[in-house]
């Protein structure tokens, strides 16, 4: 064998011990990566669009994962407003106030699964209103009355949920001896064991529960008198055991 021969064959050599070397580097170098992501940082997506680190601080409690019991409104401490507006009147809003007369949130399995709740219509209030000749008394007087929520006779409007899926509330509001359907995003969540907060925002069309003065939906020719079928809930509801 010649001396070009034999250092070919060294190098040949040289370059499969280097190959095994490196393959055997990078194998144990991916156990280690494999180890790092296992650890418990990983978020979690919750029920309202909310992210949320498990394992983290002691005592936060997640949306989604809510202390079963059965909790009941308190109406002192939670507020419901209302918006509407005229379409054909530039800047044109009205907005006030309903008070939530009672109700209650049921949770199992972490998830509220049922509830109900009753509205004061006669609570009914306007805070602003761009109608400055009529005046807020006026506004008030006329949503009581028959061309609107007839409160007098129907005082109280109700809302039974029929399920809350990821983060989407479902269920039936009666207005007026009239139930509809209606779904709507809403975020829930636990402050303690016993309390619970949710908030929302809800746009329903009037003239689904029979609400017709002004409405473009019934009547013609309204001019800048139309006022928009659509009206804006927000609420921000406590509740606890």
């Amino acid at each position: 064998m010649n001396k070009k021969t034999l250092w070919g064959l060294v190098a040949a050599v040289v370059v499969i011990l280097l190959a095994m070397w490196a393959w055997n580097a990078r194998t144990n170098n991916s156990a280690d990566d494999m180890a790092t992501t296992t650890a418990s940082t990983t978020p979690d997506v919750v029920a309202g669009g909310t992210t949320q680190t498990t394992g983290g601080t002691s005592g936060v409690k997640k949306p989604g994962n809510l202390p079963d019991g059965k909790y009941s409104v308190n109406a002192a401490s939670s507020t419901m407003t209302w918006t509407g507006s005229k379409p054909r009147v530039l800047g044109y809003e009205d907005s006030g106030t309903i008070n939530i007369k009672s109700g209650t949130l049921r949770v199992a399995d972490g998830h509220v699964f049922e509830g109900d709740f009753f509205i004061d219509m006669q609570s009914i209030k306007v805070t602003e209103t761009s109608n400055t000749k009529a005046g807020a008394d006026k506004l008030e007087n006329h949503l009581l009355s028959d061309d609107f929520f007839a409160a007098e006779k129907y005082p109280n409007a109700e809302f039974v949920i029929k399920n809350v899926t990821n983060g989407v509330v479902t269920g039936d509001l009666t207005i007026k001896a009239t139930t509809k359907t209606i779904s709507f995003p809403a975020t829930i969540v636990a402050e303690s064991d016993t309390r619970l907060v949710a908030d929302a925002s809800v746009t329903l069309n009037r003239s689904l529960w029979d609400i017709r003065y002004g409405s473009g939906t019934f009547f013609d020719d309204l001019g800048d008198s139309l006022i928009a079928d659509e009206m804006k809930l927000t609420f921000h509801l406590i509740a606890e055991k």
